[in-house]
């Protein structure tokens, strides 16, 4: 059964700019907690200190220590600025009294001013005229939370020439889209590297960084992924996402540098052609 995303990353205040949240095994990759469910628990935080002032985010930037493991941590929120316009904050999570990851975010009115957008979604099928992934028992637990339909690049672990992937993706788990849910969205797609390997890898995320373009509606839907990396050396790729709605809208940008650590057991397979 999948889990709730909203549920897994709720936090609770024990003092100010001082909350708890708990991490579940649902989302683990690896050695720890999935990068972008990390994020995601760090971004609730944020939205529940901002009692006086409801600003909307508009960029989150997570460095990632240390693996973090399934029980509670501490999420600790520091204002740094508070303008205006923009409000920029620092965040701390502890786990057993070490750090496991650090962020910065900054919060904004959204003015509306010089508006523009020459990026396009590209033009692929519909979620229902694609295949979803079929996961192996040996995958990691995160994937059991998201249904994917890829319908764009070549197939992972095929050999190809451009890293570059993307499809639908929404939760299994029936719950509105937010904020919360496109953070943990930008970590959850199958890495583009994938796409020019033979073989799956263990590939940690270093930092995630996220540009907020849209708020999302709060109807339970299919988003469109689009990742793509352009450069790789000494085992550290970069990779590019761009988050969509299902009415073309671009919600989110990000960029992640990721770690080629080792290889790891083949997990994941498409059901069928593409």
């Amino acid at each position: 059964m999948a889990a709730s995303l909203a549920a897994d990353t709720a936090v609770r205040r024990l003092d100010t700019g001082l909350f708890e949240a708990t991490i579940t095994n649902h989302w683990g990759v690896g050695r720890g907690a999935h990068g972008g469910y990390q994020a995601a628990i760090i971004l609730r935080a944020l939205l529940e200190a901002q009692t006086a002032d409801r600003r909307i985010p508009l960029t989150l930037n997570v460095h990632f220590l240390r693996p973090a493991g399934v029980g509670p941590m501490f999420v600790e929120v520091v204002a740094e600025r508070l303008g205006s316009s923009i409000a920029v904050w620092r965040v701390s999570l502890t786990q057993k009294s070490r750090p496991v990851a650090v962020a910065l975010a900054s919060f904004t009115n959204r003015f509306t001013q010089l508006d523009f957008q020459d990026m396009v979604q590209p033009e692929v099928p519909q979620p229902e005229q694609c295949a979803p992934i079929v996961s192996r028992k040996d995958h990691p637990s995160y994937l059991d939370n998201w249904e994917l339909r890829p319908c764009l690049g070549e197939p992972p672990f095929s050999g190809g020439k451009r890293a570059e992937t993307g499809g639908w993706l929404r939760l299994i788990d029936p719950e509105p889209i937010d904020v919360c849910t496109v953070t943990a969205m930008t970590d959850a797609w199958i890495p583009a590297l994938f796409v020019t390997r033979q073989r799956p890898a263990i590939l940690p995320t270093l930092d995630l960084t996220i540009h907020f373009r849209n708020l999302p509606t709060s109807k339970w839907e299919f988003c469109f992924c689009h990742f793509h990396s352009s450069v790789s050396r000494g085992g550290y790729v970069e990779e590019d996402g761009e988050i969509w709605s299902r009415s073309g809208e671009l919600l989110a940008q990000s960029r992640q540098l990721l770690f080629l650590l080792q290889s790891s057991p083949d997990s994941i397979r498409p059901s069928g052609p593409r």
